[in-house]
C-alpha cells in the first residue's frame, strides 16, 4: 500500500471540511464498508487508473483518534496504492454505491479487512499509529482527477499541475 502516514509540518494547513455538515447518516455497502456524502460533487468521476487529488483525514473508527490529516495527496486508482476500502468509497462497487464526483466530500468507516487487516501501520516500538485489524474512518474531498486515458478531443478529465 503506498499510503504513508506523515505528520503534517508544522505551521502547515489541515485539511478541513469546507460548508460540509459533520453529521453522516451512513448507508451499508458491499463488505461491510459503511459510507455517506458531506458533500455531493458536481464535477467529473473518477476510473481505474485516473491519479486522483484528495484532502483526507484518517481515524481509528472505534476510538476517534486521529492517525492523519493531510491535504493534496495524490494516488493513482486501481493499483493498490492506497487500501481497497477507500478506492471503493472513491470509484463505488459497481452495485449501489455510486462513485464520487470532484468537489465531493465522503466519509467512510472501512472494516479491518478493507483497511490494512492485521498488518500494523506508523509503528514505532511497540505502539502503532494503525494497530492490527482496526476499523478506519476516512473523510475524503476529491479535489481533481488527472485521467490516463484521454478523452475526446485529447484532453484529459480534469486537469491538474502534479506537484
Amino acid at each position: 500500500m503506498g499510503l504513508q502516514l506523515v505528520r503534517r509540518p508544522a505551521g502547515a494547513a489541515a485539511f478541513e471540511l469546507p460548508g460540509a455538515n459533520n453529521t453522516c447518516a451512513y448507508g451499508e455497502f458491499k463488505a461491510g464498508l459503511a459510507v455517506c456524502d458531506l458533500i455531493v460533487g458536481n464535477g467529473p468521476e473518477p476510473v481505474d487508473d485516473d491519479i486522483v487529488k484528495c484532502n483526507y483525514e484518517i481515524k481509528l473508527a472505534d476510538t476517534g483518534k486521529l492517525v492523519v490529516n493531510a491535504r493534496n495527496y495524490l494516488f493513482q486508482l486501481g493499483i493498490g496504492e492506497v487500501v481497497k476500502g477507500w478506492e471503493t468509497m472513491i470509484v463505488g462497487d459497481g452495485d449501489q454505491l455510486d462513485p464520487m464526483k470532484v468537489g465531493g466530500v465522503r466519509r467512510a468507516v472501512l472494516p479491518a479487512e478493507l483497511a490494512f487487516g492485521k498488518l500494523k501501520r506508523g509503528c514505532a516500538g511497540d505502539t502503532c499509529a494503525i494497530p492490527s485489524n482496526s476499523r478506519l474512518e476516512i473523510t475524503v474531498e476529491l479535489r481533481g482527477i488527472k485521467g490516463m486515458t484521454q478523452l475526446s478531443g485529447g484532453a484529459s478529465a480534469v486537469p491538474f499541475e502534479l506537484t
